[in-house]
């Protein structure tokens, strides 16, 4: 065990990991605000041996930089305009070269255009996002080659204000999708709690998809 701090330092100083580095910036053993318990919390992350290890955690400084470890990075930005609608979590994107993207908005899942309320969660992007230019924030593409990301649009009735609204959250406060939480490691940390508040809020408030529900719910309860 290395129950030196100074060699501690001496340890992840020298990692090559970048995570091992990363840590070091967020808790500096050597610092004697810290106290014995951070300095206790480093020599248990990084184990007997020398190498780091993330199952015996005791501060809460390096658990939390391990969760921001952890979330996904934006990896690219791609800017476009919103060209077509095609469902509630999908949409059209003309580049500015001129290449059609097919965008699959992350976190959320709406139902298909067939399926009850299909067409009303459809709309509701379409009045969101349909002709304007967005910023998607992306890392990756599905097995249809679709890009799997996070649209930014300018919202209704404030010309000038940017793209400040991420349309997939909208369209779960307004209870037109559910959140995808099967893929929410997918999901920067911040922006998965967001999607989750809002279905909750959604949900509680009844309104959307989430009203045809309780009506069903009602139906049945009178049969």
């Amino acid at each position: 065990m290395h129950n030196d701090p100074r060699k501690v330092r001496r340890i992840v100083e020298g990692s090559k990991s970048w995570e091992t580095r990363r840590v070091l910036r967020t808790l500096d053993p050597t610092d004697p605000k810290h106290g014995i318990g951070h300095r206790l919390s480093v020599r248990h992350w990084l184990g007997p041996t020398g190498r780091p290890h993330r199952t015996r955690v005791a501060s809460s400084s390096v658990g939390l930089a391990l969760l921001l470890l952890c979330a996904p990075a934006f990896a690219a930005q791609l800017e476009c305009r919103v060209a077509s609608v095609t469902r509630g979590d999908t949409l059209m994107c003309l580049t500015v070269d001129n290449r059609q993207e097919l965008i699959r908005l992350r976190g959320i899942d709406a139902p298909g255009r067939k399926q009850p309320f299909g067409e009303h969660a459809r709309q509701h992007l379409a009045d969101l996002a349909h002709g304007k230019s967005a910023t998607v924030h992306w890392t990756y593409r599905d097995h249809h080659g679709r890009i799997i990301g996070a649209v930014w649009v300018e919202p209704v009735g404030c010309p000038g204000c940017g793209h400040t609204l991420d349309v997939g959250r909208a369209q779960l406060a307004s209870g037109m999708a559910r959140w995808a939480q099967r893929y929410a490691s997918q999901q920067p940390v911040e922006e998965r709690y967001a999607y989750e508040f809002e279905e909750s809020e959604a949900r509680a408030r009844r309104t959307g998809l989430w009203r045809k529900f309780k009506e069903s719910s009602q139906a049945q309860a009178g049969q």
